[in-house]
């Protein structure tokens, strides 16, 4: 879909940074670093997001 004309909310879970790390490397994302400076949410299994 396209980007909505509204403002969406989701609630999520604050998550560890480490925890992040973990799940973006399973991803396959190892190029990317989660910074300390870096605030991670939601869920490890996925399914929420403020765009659905």
């Amino acid at each position: 879909g396209g980007v909505p004309s509204l403002l969406q909310e989701v609630q999520v879970p604050v998550m560890d940074n480490p925890s992040c790390q973990k799940l973006f490397y399973a991803a396959k994302y190892h190029h990317k670093e989660i910074l300390p400076s870096f605030l991670c949410a939601g869920y490890a299994t996925g399914g929420k997001d403020s765009c659905e």
